[in-house]
């Protein structure tokens, strides 16, 4: 009887494994995975009698990179190997084939891909511990914050190994994702935003072996290149908006019309028209590089869309104080008051 260890592939890239990988492969076919896709991607050939043991021993596919491409460029060779040449699939697992993700959260994570198809699978690691090695906290926390202030992509682990995901999914989105290495599961969650494909997270146990030691994160070269794909784009989009938004609230202060200057309560109505006047053009602006990119808007509940709105006004209130408060002596009548 067919089920969803059937149904689900396993795609583990590996970059010069040790016998972990083995040892997990075994237990995978014991659990009864029928489908395992192991990727070298340009390991050392004293890495080489893992590879064949899997392969001999445990029936697994090998595919092989001669030289190291990366762990985006290896999930997408083993994405089109799917696709290619196994009918039937409902999904696919990505997994860290360092031994470090337990079989029985693998496990778990194909189960709940294959009961929801339209969401992308995260199994998250929980990094408040002393035994979570600092390179591990860095990339992480790294990359949460990152994501989270420039796209609003908002998860518990943005650089977990163990990613969940339909075979439409992949077909439609993740194979033409960007990024050859670790910067590409950055993209996949950008690219599942965008797209709106829900997260479905879940917790998986913290394995760390000889201080994660066989990871191939390295804390400073990989920190830069996910800042360097995350900031490439969007940081000069943002700063540029928010420029335009602060050169058009000083000009429009300077250039409307002196009738429009008087007082809406404590504040200045010359104030509040430039800060609303420069928010509709700065934000058009936005909206016309965010059409021009693809990106396609979240839809959002009524109840969401209110807190959204209640949020931009607030900051807006808070320019607008800001200004009055702290502006020239001709903004505010108190102000002059206590200089003359």
């Amino acid at each position: 009887m067919e089920t969803y260890r059937d149904r689900i592939a396993l795609i583990m890239p590996a970059l010069n494994p040790d016998e972990h990988m083995v040892t997990l492969v075994k237990e995978l076919r014991e659990l009864g995975f029928a489908h395992l896709i192991l990727i070298n991607d340009g390991s050392r050939e004293e890495c080489y009698p893992y590879f064949r043991t899997c392969r001999n021993q445990y029936r697994c596919v090998v595919l092989n990179h001669p030289v190291n491409k990366g762990k985006g460029a290896a999930l997408k060779y083993g994405f089109r190997y799917i696709l290619k040449r196994i009918p039937g699939l409902s999904g696919a697992l990505t997994v860290d084939s360092d031994g470090q993700i337990c079989p029985e959260d693998i496990d778990k994570a194909a189960k709940m891909q294959d009961e929801n198809p339209d969401k992308m699978v995260l199994g998250y690691r929980q990094f408040g511990g002393d035994h979570v090695p600092f390179k591990s906290k860095l990339g992480n926390y790294t990359s949460i914050y990152a994501m989270g202030f420039l796209y609003g992509v908002y998860v518990n682990d943005a650089m977990t190994g163990l990613h969940g995901m339909s075979i439409d999914l992949i077909r439609r989105t993740l194979l033409h994702t960007k990024g050859d290495r670790f910067n590409f599961e950055l993209n996949e969650l950008v690219d599942c935003k965008k797209n709106n494909i829900p997260f479905l997270e879940f917790p998986i146990q913290t394995v760390y072996i000889d201080g994660n030691k066989a990871s191939t994160y390295h804390p400073v070269k990989d920190t830069i290149r996910i800042f360097n794909q995350i900031y490439r784009n969007d940081l000069l989009i943002k700063l540029s908006w928010a420029v335009l938004d602060i050169l058009a609230f000083g000009m429009l202060r300077k250039v409307l019309s002196p009738e429009i200057r008087g007082r809406i309560g404590v504040f200045s109505s010359l104030t509040i028209a430039s800060s609303l006047l420069s928010a509709v053009i700065s934000n058009l602006y936005k909206g016309t590089v965010r059409t021009l990119q693809g990106y396609q808007p979240p839809k959002l509940s009524p109840d969401m869309a209110l807190k959204y709105v209640l949020l931009y006004a607030m900051r807006r209130f808070g320019t607008v104080a800001a200004v009055d408060l702290i502006g020239d002596e001709d903004s505010h009548p108190m102000l002059k008051k206590a200089l003359s």
